[in-house]
């Protein structure tokens, strides 16, 4: 990561903090208007992102942490009937002086718990090759980050940071897994995100649940569409509806390898409320999709 791209995230996170001292519907109509160039109108809400921010500002709150915390989502996996989905965890520890990497394989993966972002983890393909002194400072500092504050997503809040060792997943299809999103509303798949080219340019596309391609990422052509159907693809749709069922809106995450498939995660505001990437037609159908009358207001803001 670059000097810039640190001042750029250094930045970020200032504001963050600063807005979210303020009411929640405040904090979010700045993020709002700062990542989309217009101030939404809360009070009638059309796309994907203007809905999602409307259930951050009224309706997601502690109940969610559970969900958002990717070492709790795991109880919630197996409740479900799910547990073999899951990769195996080697260790959980509350600082990185605690890890006994001696103990650990050759391969494996460090993560935290309580946020997402590329600071946030460490793929470790080769224990020995790794500059551990740098890993472990960088990941004990975050550990020490409040990432509600720092994103105003407030779930995160309730999260008490831990930094786990789970298993090393390889689909050998390139440096870094693809990963599969599938995006469901009122507890149903609609679509599957697909991440490509990650240590390259990352290359995102959209298909439907029979694998056509679907014109929503910006910029993108039916003819980069190249993404192969994974052969996990029914326990994925299968398992995200069972996952899926209690939101309005959820994206759930897998991996597959030979079928195989792979729990990821579960985020009910990915990207921060701001999917940028989506194309208007994307942001216009899955706004559609997201039935907010069924959704009570809380008492967060």
């Amino acid at each position: 990561m670059g000097s810039t791209d640190k001042g750029n995230i250094l930045v970020r996170n200032c504001i963050g903090n600063l807005l979210y001292l303020l009411p929640r519907k405040t904090a979010r109509a700045v993020w709002f208007r700062v990542q989309h160039g217009y101030s939404m109108n809360f009070a009638k809400p059309e796309t994907l992102d203007e809905k999602l921010n409307w259930l951050l500002v009224y309706h997601i709150g502690q109940e969610e942490a559970a969900y958002a915390d990717k070492i709790a989502v795991r109880d919630y996996v197996a409740e479900k009937g799910l547990g073999s989905l899951l990769p195996e965890i080697y260790g959980v520890w509350s600082h990185t002086e605690e890890i006994p990497l001696e103990e650990l394989p050759r391969q494996f993966v460090l993560k935290c718990n309580h946020a997402s972002g590329d600071m946030y983890y460490e793929i470790v393909r080769d224990k020995a090759a790794v500059d551990w002194k740098a890993v472990l400072k960088r990941l004990e500092k975050m550990l020490h980050t409040n990432y509600a504050k720092t994103h105003c997503e407030y779930q995160y809040g309730y999260i008490t940071p831990k930094v786990y060792a789970e298993e090393f997943l390889d689909d050998g299809r390139q440096a870094r897994m693809t990963d599969y999103k599938v995006y469901c509303f009122q507890g149903k798949p609609h679509c599957i995100m697909t991440c490509t080219d990650r240590e390259r340019s990352l290359k995102k596309m959209f298909y439907d649940t029979d694998w056509n391609y679907l014109d929503y990422e910006k910029g993108a052509s039916p003819e980069e569409a190249t993404a192969e159907r994974p052969q996990g693809l029914p326990v994925m749709l299968e398992a995200a509806e069972i996952l899926a069922q209690p939101f309005p809106f959820a994206r759930v995450d897998f991996y597959d390898i030979a079928g195989k498939v792979y729990f990821g995660e579960l985020t009910l505001t990915p990207t921060n409320c701001n999917i940028g990437h989506l194309n208007e037609k994307g942001q216009k159908i899955m706004g559609g999709l997201l039935d907010l009358e069924s959704v009570g207001k809380g008492d967060h803001d």
